[in-house]
């Protein structure tokens, strides 16, 4: 009798120790088609970058804060214009460092060094049209809501994570050498070292067969 007693309070006990949870279980927390189809899409943009970030180390000499100086007439680019020469940069920071770019004085042609965040949203475009009382000179990259110290005379730029790509674009027109001349004169340095994280590991995919369930790993 005293066993049964015993039986039957360890079986109301633990049945009432798991109604929340089979409660929980039987709940409906799916997430309805919509999110889940606004959560690829949120992810891919991000894969799409990780992608181009992993597809440019693979280039020997390729490395973060550094220019890449294209050879005028490659149409190798982003939406390629052969009116242009053509410079690219990864950009890294951390909270304590900041990354320091020096634009040339660009007279008389088309330039602008964009900046794209890890999402490849445009952060903002460096040229006399955006900052017509800073044209060129030294900007300053930082980390979002880093409190490093910035050159006085520079322009500081916050940017959305602690990485960032520049695409710099100098107009050639009937001055291809002039062209290359300012290109060569964009310089990159970061003030400090950085602690910089490697692009997150990404399944391989292309254009036309894009990545699929595997992106929420």
């Amino acid at each position: 009798m005293m066993m049964t007693k015993i039986t039957i309070l360890v079986v109301v006990f633990l049945t009432a120790l798991s109604a929340p949870f089979s409660a929980f279980a039987q709940s409906d927390n799916t997430p309805d088609k919509q999110t889940v189809s606004d959560a690829y899409v949120y992810l891919l943009g991000r894969a799409l970058v990780i992608r181009q970030e992993d597809a440019d180390f693979k280039e020997p000499g390729i490395a973060y804060n550094v220019i890449k100086y294209n050879p005028v007439g490659s149409a190798d680019f982003v939406n390629p214009n052969l009116d242009v020469a053509y410079l690219e940069a990864w950009i890294a920071v951390d909270e304590k460092t900041p990354v320091l770019l020096e634009v040339p004085q660009v007279k008389g042609r088309y330039y602008t060094a964009q900046i794209l965040d890890e999402w490849g949203e445009v952060i903002t475009n460096i040229n006399g049209r955006n900052y017509p009382s800073h044209p060129n000179g030294k900007f300053v990259f930082v980390a979002p809501g880093s409190r490093a110290k910035v050159p006085a005379d520079a322009v500081r730029i916050e940017l959305h994570s602690s990485k960032a790509k520049m695409l710099g674009r100098v107009e050639l027109k009937t001055d291809s050498a002039g062209a290359v001349a300012l290109q060569r004169q964009f310089k990159l340095r970061p003030l400090g070292k950085p602690v910089i994280q490697q692009a997150a590991p990404m399944a391989s995919f292309g254009n036309k067969e894009l990545i699929g369930v595997e992106i929420f790993d």
